[in-house]
């Protein structure tokens, strides 16, 4: 997994440095590099990204307030001045490092925000019967089932729980899951991670830990519709 960042400032010299620092740093990549804060509201309007290095004192712009448009990115802010914690945390900054950058603490910074980007990216927000919302890591859900007669889906888990989820569709679970999902027929999707094996044509046995005996399978049918592009994938004829 790529993380992806852009950085802005307008002098060259600290903009070859941030770059230098992030080409060294595992799992992420600088997509753009920006001299303005013109040219960086023009940039994020087609390109995907994870993280951003923000100057603070750009000449047509303040990082921190930049800051304050952007929704669900990590950012650190980079400055020649001191910024207070207050607006810091109001502007979700999630680091404020001081001019001169030293490198290893602008790795250090750049590594943290990349961790918590992994951790928020294999991991996914369910509602829960009768309990909120939950937090799951997606490689740990091994399938999720339609109960009859109801909306609601029993989501297994890898650690052999239970959870009956509020009301949605399999689509929109599968949505949510990621891309290791699918749906095997019209009441179930797996995690194809967990797949053992084809017992038949049209059915697979999933892996599914159960409390009380350890380790169990359990068989689901692959219907017309769905199962060619789970073989496919597989590469089962």
């Amino acid at each position: 997994m790529k993380i992806k960042c852009i950085v802005v400032d307008d002098e060259p010299g600290n903009l070859s440095l941030l770059k230098s620092v992030i080409e060294d740093i595992r799992d992420v990549e600088v997509v753009k590099s920006c001299t303005s804060a013109a040219e960086f509201r023009l940039a994020i309007k087609d390109t995907n990204f994870d993280l951003c290095i923000l100057d603070n004192r750009l000449q047509d712009g303040k990082g921190i307030e930049i800051s304050r448009e952007l929704e669900g990115i990590e950012i650190i802010i980079v400055s020649a001045h001191e910024i207070g914690a207050a607006d810091a945390f109001d502007a979700s900054v999630s680091d404020v490092l001081m001019k001169p950058v030293k490198p290893d603490r602008l790795a250090k910074a750049i590594r943290k925000c990349r961790d918590r980007i992994i951790n928020r990216k294999q991991s996914v927000f369910i509602k829960i019967k009768n309990t909120g919302t939950m937090q799951f890591k997606t490689a740990d859900v091994v399938m999720a089932t339609t109960i009859k007669n109801s909306e609601h889906k029993i989501l297994y888990t890898a650690d052999g729980e239970l959870y009956e989820t509020s009301k949605t569709q399999l689509e929109i679970l599968r949505d949510q899951l990621g891309e290791r999902f699918y749906i095997a027929n019209n009441n179930t999707l797996i995690n194809i991670d967990h797949i053992k094996c084809f017992s038949s044509r049209n059915t697979i046995q999933l892996t599914l830990p159960d409390k009380k005996n350890g380790t169990s399978y359990t068989e689901v049918s692959l219907s017309d519709i769905y199962g060619p592009t789970l073989k496919t994938l597989l590469g089962i004829k």
